[in-house]
């Protein structure tokens, strides 16, 4: 997948993590989630009990639709780019 305007994936730097999360209220809805990055609507978790994986779920979702996975890991996640 090569990015492109119409198609990028953001991962938030460390410093943003906590803000953004407060921002979408993510603990209210997924206690057990958090909120690492985004496209769009579409945010990229980590969770609770689950080790370093990737899960995403359209942000509009949250607490009502089971998450999507996405990789095993943060690696495997932007090595998407990379081909």
């Amino acid at each position: 997948m090569k990015v492109t305007e119409e198609n990028y994936e953001f991962i938030y730097p460390i410093n943003y993590i906590l803000e953004r999360n407060e921002t979408y209220q993510i603990q209210t809805e997924e206690p057990t989630a958090l909120l690492i990055g985004q496209n769009g609507d579409l945010g990229f978790f980590i969770k609770k009990d689950f080790g370093d994986k990737i899960f995403s779920l359209d942000l509009g979702a949250l607490g009502s639709l089971d998450m999507d996975y996405e990789a095993k890991d943060i690696n495997e996640f932007m090595n998407r780019f990379n081909s």
